[in-house]
């Protein structure tokens, strides 16, 4: 009976203490904490600025968040390929093997081969009309084009398209008797001869007169639906 109760008074005694101590480590209300400001760490600095903020232990407020810490460390840079160079140039960037920051991106690499090339179309010069010779190459894709002479020169013959007649002009194009190629299009034909067109003066009197009539029927209208409104 003596051990029980000499249990119980010991188990008592320390309830009694820690009832105590809870005040200690209860956070205290923020708007009446004495605070003591603490710096913690949020990023440690490399060749990368790190971020820091002040921190009260007492009731777990912060303040100065993302604060700059200068970086501590030189970045190490290393050339990265980003498209290797063939018979076509390629580009690479400086990246830091730490941090990971890019430099000087887009940089040109200079071909390191010649292109290999190889006839995939070709067409012989027939009478006027030039030949060619096509060529792709093998490792890059690239294709060029090269111009073989025609064996002849064109024959030009006008050819017209709209014939003059006495007051109207008419047009005219040359093209070739052997390939028909064309050029000189609409080249002005004269009128046959120099006076009153009596056709075409009467199509632009009434193009005139139409237009300045169907302006008044457009007032008119205009007129009549603003009075509705």
């Amino acid at each position: 009976m003596i051990r029980v109760k000499k249990t119980f008074a010991v188990l008592l005694a320390l309830l009694l203490c820690a009832l105590c101590a809870l005040p200690a480590f209860a956070e205290e209300d923020p708007s009446t904490c004495a605070h003591e400001w603490e710096w913690v760490t949020d990023t440690e600095p490399t060749c990368a600025p790190g971020a820091k903020h002040e921190y009260c232990a007492k009731c777990g407020s912060s303040r100065m968040k993302n604060t700059y810490i200068a970086p501590v460390q030189e970045h190490t840079w290393a050339w990265v390929t980003d498209t290797a160079a063939t018979c076509l140039p390629g580009v690479k960037h400086y990246e830091c093997a730490v941090c990971g920051a890019v430099s000087a991106a887009g940089t040109v690499i200079p071909a390191v081969q010649e292109h290999a090339w190889s006839v995939t179309e070709a067409k012989n010069s027939e009478n006027c009309v030039p030949g060619f010779v096509r060529e792709t190459c093998a490792v890059c894709g690239s294709t060029r084009e090269t111009s073989l002479p025609a064996a002849q020169e064109h024959s030009w013959q006008w050819v017209v398209d709209s014939p003059a007649s006495r007051y109207s002009a008419g047009s005219q194009h040359e093209e070739c008797t052997v390939c028909h190629a064309v050029r000189n299009l609409n080249t002005h034909i004269a009128p046959t001869e120099q006076g009153f067109d009596f056709g075409a003066a009467m199509h632009q009197w009434i193009d005139t007169v139409g237009n300045f009539f169907l302006n008044i029927i457009n007032q008119i209208r205009a007129m009549f639906s603003g009075a509705r409104a």
